[in-house]
């Protein structure tokens, strides 16, 4: 095939050939796998589309699947909200509707959370885990206009997230070591009974001796010499407990309102 494509455009200007023509494509050359499917190693497809690492630890080889997200039987109680919306306010909100099937979809389409920009993008318009402090605590309309627009504006990942970001599957790896449980990631979830809001946990955690043995997990990797100087842990009768309105207690809270919610 290479030499067919060599000698129909051997007489053409190297820039009047078609781009297959001079890419040296050869069947001797080895091929890697990508997103996209088998390409030539060394090509633009193998460095700009490479099948990103699936972050999983497995310690229970017999585990049962990890179970859909959101679940289909747990459901959020109504709103009891006062505030009547405007008509922009109601076209915005019915935008963000998701069935259970849309939801579903969304979460296994973006467990690779920041390196997916559907994630960026289905994040952007709704109130996630890392804002939920903010948002129970905001007093104020003009406070709570301001909050809006950061939220709808987005967050630039700063040295110290992308620290954490880098150094979360090690610090994930080895708390499974250490507590004998398997993990696999998480990306963004969306109930249908509350489609403003979103979280994405750092994964999901089987655990054979718990009841339920499925859980959340969230990672943090402060940025300090000792766990004892973490702001948001305080030492009472010689172990750690958490603040309750520190905002890392919240992220997690969050979660576990939208996963496992009943409503009565």
């Amino acid at each position: 095939m290479r030499n067919q494509i060599e000698d129909a455009y051997k007489d053409f200007d190297v820039t009047e050939k078609p781009l297959i023509a001079s890419m040296g494509i050869s069947d001797e050359k080895t091929l890697v796998q990508t997103a996209l499917g088998l390409a030539q190693k060394g090509s633009v497809l193998s460095y700009q589309q490479p099948i990103l690492p699936t972050k999983s630890v497995s310690m229970h080889q017999d585990a049962p699947p990890y179970l859909p997200l959101p679940l289909g039987e747990y459901r959020l109680a109504p709103t009891v909200c006062v505030h009547v919306c405007t008509e922009e306010e109601q076209f915005h909100l019915k935008s963000l509707t998701v069935t259970l099937d849309m939801a579903r979809k969304i979460e296994v389409s973006t467990r690779e959370q920041a390196a997916d920009q559907e994630w960026h993008q289905l994040r952007r318009p709704r109130i996630t885990s890392s804002r939920f402090r903010e948002v129970c605590l905001v007093r104020g309309e003009h406070n709570a206009e301001s909050l809006a627009e950061r939220i709808l504006k987005g967050t630039r990942q700063t040295a110290e997230m992308r620290r954490g970001t880098d150094m979360e599957f090690a610090a994930t790896k080895e708390y499974c070591r250490m507590k004998n449980v398997s993990y696999t990631s998480c990306g963004l979830v969306i109930h249908p009974d509350a489609p403003w809001l979103g979280a994405s946990p750092d994964g999901l955690i089987f655990d054979p001796t718990a009841q339920p043995p499925f859980g959340l997990i969230g990672i943090k990797c402060p940025n300090v010499k000792n766990y004892v100087d973490c702001k948001y842990l305080k030492m009472q009768h010689g172990s750690s407990e958490r603040e309750l309105v520190d905002q890392f207690y919240l992220n997690i809270y969050m979660p576990k309102y939208l996963f496992v919610s009943k409503r009565p």
